[in-house]
């Protein structure tokens, strides 16, 4: 096992001590996370939205759905990605939780929607492949309205993803239904890792929900067990999540300059829950674990509980919830499940602003 990369330590040596040094010590780590896994994304574009569609009483009556139509104007053309918006009917205003999710569907498997409204939250979601495709063509969607640098630094999927889930926020946050200081984004598998990417560079995000991301996500690649998958698996079927600078982190000993703990922790203040499947051993739930335990000193150095935990391996059943860092463990295989909805909407309630 190699050592994991010093999180509270400047890149010149130099410790990381107050919170003062924590906000330079993130925008140094953002960086190095841009040029050396994610890529950089391009400047804000602007981004408008059309209603096209209402339905007033979905959701047994409790709640209204509206299709959102969402255009970002880049610089080489606009495009459009469409959006649902489920809001309680109740006029009161709403945390909003949003996903970004592998299908267009309202009503999916990945989400127990009537649930989620009843918990009293305010629900989006945005397909992924409507943003772009999920391969190597970085000319199709979002994608093909950017020039995407050629040094290496440019945007992998895993940030354009991440790029339109910002643009989907800027809208979502002009509604006055929503609950601008109560704002969450969730995903699961490759996009648990864009929630998560999504969560580290936008302030405006209170809550990250975690699900199921793994390699690139939140399993230290310092700390992988058996059958899990590692950088150079990830880069061998799916190297354009990541820039082309990432492609050269393909052992343990080389990645040892940057890992995963490193991307969790630029969410600090604010709040992180990672969920795990007990028979997810490719996403490995115990470098899921290990990783809130080596990220927490961030929290820790602005005056807030971390991780409530270890890095011991967990139990089916687990829900470690009594810091800034929340962690649990179901059994079963690698889904989006609502017995993983349901610790995160708690964890989010526990800690309204």
């Amino acid at each position: 096992m190699n050592i994991v990369p010093a999180l509270m330590q400047f890149a010149d040596g130099s410790p990381v001590s107050t919170a003062a040094d924590w906000t330079k010590r993130r925008e140094e780590l953002l960086d190095l996370l841009c040029r050396e896994e994610y890529g950089y994304a391009p400047e804000k574009c602007a981004v408008t939205a059309e209603v096209t569609e209402i339905n007033p009483k979905c959701a047994g009556g409790s709640a209204k759905l509206e299709s959102v139509q969402l255009t970002f104007h880049a610089p080489k053309g606009d495009h459009t990605v469409p959006m649902h918006l489920f809001m309680p009917t109740d006029g009161k205003t709403h945390p909003l939780i949003l996903l970004i999710n592998f299908r267009p569907d309202p009503y999916d498997m990945y989400c127990p929607t009537e649930e989620i409204l009843d918990n009293g939250f305010c629900f989006a979601e945005l397909c992924y492949k409507d943003i772009t495709s999920d391969d190597a063509d970085f000319e199709n969607g979002l994608a093909g309205c950017f020039d995407r640098p050629t040094d290496g630094t440019g945007w992998g999927k895993i940030s354009l993803w991440a790029y339109a889930m910002q643009g989907a926020l800027d809208y979502l946050l002009t509604r006055p239904e929503i609950d601008k200081n109560n704002v969450a984004v969730a995903g699961h598998s490759r996009l648990g890792k864009t929630a998560m990417w999504c969560a580290a560079q936008d302030e405006r995000i209170r809550f990250a929900l975690i699900n199921g991301s793994g390699c690139g996500g939140t399993a230290l690649e310092q700390t992988k067990h058996a059958d899990a998958e590692t950088y150079e698996h990830i880069h061998k079927y799916f190297g354009y999540w990541f820039c082309e600078n990432h492609h050269k982190y393909t052992t343990q000993t080389i990645s040892s300059v940057l890992d995963q703990h490193m991307a969790l922790a630029c969410i600090a203040p604010r709040f992180a829950a990672v969920g795990c499947a007990k028979d997810d051993l490719w996403a490995d739930p115990w470098s899921e674990k290990i990783c809130c335990t080596a990220a927490a000193p961030a929290w820790e150095v602005l005056g807030e509980k971390g991780f409530d935990g270890d890095d011991t391996q967990a139990e089916i059943g687990t829900f470690l919830h009594g810091g800034h860092i929340a962690y649990h463990l179901r059994a079963g295989i690698h889904f989006f499940s609502r017995k993983d909805w349901l610790p995160y909407m708690e964890h989010i309630k526990n800690n309204l602003k």
